[in-house]
């Protein structure tokens, strides 16, 4: 009997100290799972923070770089005002922008102006696709779109057959400076694209271009560069 008791005893004690070692590691790995879980949330704080300063550094790059733009910009349209500061009259060639450019230029002279691609009928009933008009006594048309001052036999979207054929065409769009005479220009005697104030392409600097009208026909065309002056 002492034998089987003593079994018995010794039987309750290994279960003991198995129960005991299974507590032990369960506690053992739960510490191992919580460390490691701490670790992967330093981790993770440590990523968001990194990715936060990325961010930040990022978003100062692009204010940086848009307050120099917004410079540049502002720079290159009181450049082209001032160019303009002379002139009776004034062409704006579509790719307005803003009503407040119109607002500008009109404090220096009579503005002539149409839509471009970029701008939308908030101008007011004035500001159309084409304008055809007297400029210092000769016929004008004004279209952002090389093509609208392109008139062909059977005439084109601004001009219908029988009108009559504008001696000056004024375009935009291609943002590069060209002015065109001659056979080159027919059936109007000149053609014009000014390049743009403030987006030049083509390797142009930015640009206004003038003409010089005296006793009803022009006597000179040129473009001005904004950036040097000349």
């Amino acid at each position: 009997m002492k034998d089987v008791n003593d079994l018995m005893q010794a039987i309750l004690e290994m279960d003991a100290a198995q129960r005991k070692a299974s507590e032990k590691a369960r506690a053992e790995r739960a510490a191992r799972l919580a460390a490691l879980d701490a670790s992967k949330q330093a981790i993770a704080a440590e990523c968001d923070a990194k990715a936060q300063d990325d961010a930040d550094a990022a978003a100062k790059a692009a204010d940086d770089a848009n307050a120099e733009a917004r410079a540049a910009l502002d720079k290159e349209c009181e450049q082209a005002a001032a160019a303009m500061a002379e002139c009776d009259h004034i062409i704006h060639a579509g790719d307005i922008g803003d009503l407040g450019i119109l607002t500008e230029l009109a404090a220096y002279a009579p503005v002539t102006a149409v839509l471009g691609n970029n701008d939308f009928p908030e101008y007011g009933a004035g500001v159309t696709r084409f304008v055809k008009e007297a400029i210092g006594g000769l016929r004008f048309l004004v279209a952002h779109y090389p093509q609208d001052v392109q008139i062909g036999p059977f005439g084109n979207r601004a001009i219908s057959p029988g009108d009559p054929i504008p001696q000056v065409c004024v375009h935009g769009h291609t943002h590069v400076p060209q002015i065109l005479t001659g056979r080159d220009a027919r059936p109007a005697d000149l053609v014009l694209c000014p390049g743009s104030a403030t987006r030049p392409r083509g390797g142009f600097p930015a640009s206004v271009a003038k003409i010089r009208i005296e006793q009803g026909r022009v006597t000179d065309a040129w473009v001005t560069a904004l950036r040097d002056g000349t």
